[in-house]
């Protein structure tokens, strides 16, 4: 069975193009003194930022304090703190205020701790054994992934900081897959089978919490705080460094991070010159791997159905520029190759990236105002692997479409290691299919962009993992891969089993019910109200809940709702959309045994507007002490 939650995570530094649209920047002091010790961030660890002329945290009785990145960090990590509650439950409003007060007495600094709210959650998801293999052909085809990969000058290390705890070629599972099939993705893509092996995938846990206050470093967990997620990011470049240093000629002289994770713009970070400490925390983790030279790719975000916009964070820091001058350990990684990008040269600290489906067009679930220059094809995204039934869970979103271009860029990276990091991501964007502005991609144009202004003159382009593959080995001077790359919209539509009652059962079941939308609005439709979490949960990009949810164009929608976890399931919408997005109808669906609970799996009758380019599913769902919305994409056929 698959795994009850598939949170999300993003954000943006869209100041100048959505900043009136979204509430202001979180200060340090609204962020703890206010909402941080609300209910609206139930935390248990705090982060402090330590006045430069101390050296250790202070002890603070009934709080464990411990450097966040660990004894002998670099001078811009160095002064983090954690703060970790020791009581039975959570602090409260009266043991925070003590911390605060007994740190202004030790460090002698108006520096307040904040709240590490658990924030950040992986973006992904959506299972038939009848249409896996299907599904894993269209993957193929749509990437232009390599059958037989010629021989680079050196593997390059990806590291996916995610869900997982355990290698990802692990038979033993964690709680949640998310991460486990991100690597699995990266793995096939990024290696011939049985041939050369361009991408060397480490796992790196991320999000390792269940709850509030439980943590599960051994199987992973289901989300996690920006804490632990700038912790694991710094973890994995020194994990690097270490072995590169050590064994120069046997290491990966080259460093990929993979992060198919993020947070909302409304957590903060958008501007540099606010940023709540944790938000910080992982833009400093992000600078210090790119002065090792690497990286770091990150999910542009899913659209979380209420009023956020922007991409999320990390994958908005693409507007912000990387450093071209490190000072401290860096320059002494024993390695003949250039780190930092050539000063004057545009570079961004992040590469973010989105999702498209097989006909090019940006999915459905793709943020307002978050649309990345670099897309790659993430619709139900399945590849083989060592599980019971032999293959990944199924996952749709901008996590897909991130592992990915990880692991085109890894193919880069392989043939060109002279390359600065930069320079990997040009080139798997140069070399991508440029897709066509307007109709069929519904209109989208690159939202965000390094520098912020400008970015509807670059145009999308989808990563082809052959292209790019080919033009670094050409410019290598090594053997070129054979490549079948599709033009831009040259898709086609998954083909599915004619009769799917074999695997829906039917049962007696009334039509959807026609609504009346009010200037596309959907009043009474089932369209209305948030679908994110309660906070702090980020989110939901989008929460799994809907396996095998198809919509024919004759009119009938299948749906598979499969999941022990939720309490209940209802109030479940269908929303369809023209090629523009723009909302064509919505229709709840009523179950023949009550508002709940519905069938596990059943086909219903609905109308379908012959213009239908899109479909959304909206349903409400119960998960232990919190009732929220999802919303996941229904794949036409």
């Amino acid at each position: 069975m698959r795994s009850t939650r598939i949170l999300a995570f993003g954000l943006s530094l869209l100041t100048v193009l959505v900043g009136s649209c979204r509430a202001p920047e979180p200060t340090a002091e609204t962020w703890t003194l206010g909402d941080g010790l609300s209910p609206a961030c139930p935390a248990s660890d705090y982060l402090y930022s330590l006045p430069s002329w101390l050296a250790a945290c202070p002890a603070i009785a009934g709080w464990n304090a411990t450097p966040l990145f660990g004894a002998g960090a670099p001078a811009p990590l160095r002064g983090y703190c954690r703060y970790t509650w020791n009581g039975p439950a959570l602090p409260s409003t009266q043991d925070v205020a003590v911390l605060a007060n007994q740190l202004v007495v030790l460090t002698n600094s108006s520096n307040a701790p904040e709240a590490d709210c658990p924030v950040v959650a992986p973006l992904g998801f959506a299972a038939s054994p009848l249409i896996r293999g299907p599904l894993h052909t269209a993957l193929r085809r749509q990437v232009s992934a390599i059958d037989s990969l010629p021989a680079g000058t050196d593997r390059v290390r990806v590291a996916v900081i995610d869900t997982a705890a355990k290698p990802f070629a692990s038979l033993e599972e964690d709680k949640l897959a998310h991460g486990r099939a991100v690597g699995r993705l990266i793995d096939e893509l990024g290696c011939s089978p049985g041939g050369y092996c361009a991408a060397e995938v480490h796992n790196h846990l991320g999000l390792p919490q269940l709850s509030e206050q439980l943590v599960d470093y051994e199987n992973g967990g289901f989300y996690g705080t920006r804490g632990q997620l700038a912790q694991a990011i710094k973890d994995a470049v020194d994990a690097w460094a270490f072995d590169f240093a050590k064994s120069p000629k046997q290491a990966s002289p080259r460093l990929i991070l993979n992060l198919s994770v993020g947070w909302v713009p409304e957590y903060g970070g958008t501007d540099p010159g606010k940023m709540p400490l944790p938000a910080r925390a992982v833009y400093d983790a992000l600078v210090h791997a790119a002065c090792y030279g690497a990286l770091s790719i990150a999910a542009a975000g899913n659209d979380s159905g209420d009023s956020s916009v922007g991409p999320m964070l990390p994958g908005g820091w693409e507007t912000v520029p990387a450093p071209t001058k490190c000072a401290g350990p860096y320059s002494a990684l024993p390695t003949p190759y250039a780190l930092w990008p050539t000063p004057g040269q545009p570079a961004s600290l992040v590469t973010a990236v989105s999702a498209v489906d097989e006909l090019d067009r940006p999915l459905s679930s793709t943020r307002p105002m978050g649309q990345s220059r670099l897309v790659a094809y993430g619709h139900n995204v399945v590849v083989p692997d060592t599980r019971a039934d032999g293959y990944t869970q199924l996952l749709s979103g901008s996590s897909m479409s991130t592992a990915v271009a990880a692991a085109a860029a890894a193919t880069v990276w392989s043939y060109r290691p002279d390359l600065t990091f930069d320079r990997v991501a040009e080139l798997v964007y140069e070399k991508s299919v440029q897709l066509t502005p307007g109709a069929p991609t519904g209109s989208r144009v690159t939202e965000f962009c390094l520098g912020g202004t400008g970015c509807s003159d670059q145009p999308l382009r989808r990563v082809t993992v052959c292209g790019v593959a080919a033009a670094a080995a050409e410019s290598a001077g090594v053997s070129v891969p054979k490549c079948d790359t599709l033009p831009a919209h040259a898709g086609s539509r998954v083909e599915w089993p004619e009769d799917l009652t074999t695997i829906t059962p039917m049962p007696t079941s009334a039509p959807g019910s026609a609504c009346v939308l009010e200037s596309g609005a959907g009043t009474g439709c089932g369209t209305e109200g948030d679908t994110a979490l309660l906070t702090p949960w980020v989110t939901p990009q989008p929460v799994p809940g809907c396996d095998v949810c198809t919509l024919r164009f004759s009119g009938l929608l299948y749906l598979d709702l499969t999941n022990p976890g939720y309490t209940y399931v209802r109030a479940i919408t269908l929303l369809t959309y023209d090629p523009s997005y723009n909302l064509l109808g919505a229709q709840r669906i009523y179950s023949p045994t009550g508002e709940t609970p519905y069938p596990e799996v059943f086909r219903v009758p609905v109308s379908v507007h012959p213009s239908t380019a899109a479909a959304q599913l909206r349903f409400d769902v119960a998960e232990g002490r919190q009732t929220y919305a999802v919303r996941e994409t229904v794949r036409l056929y």
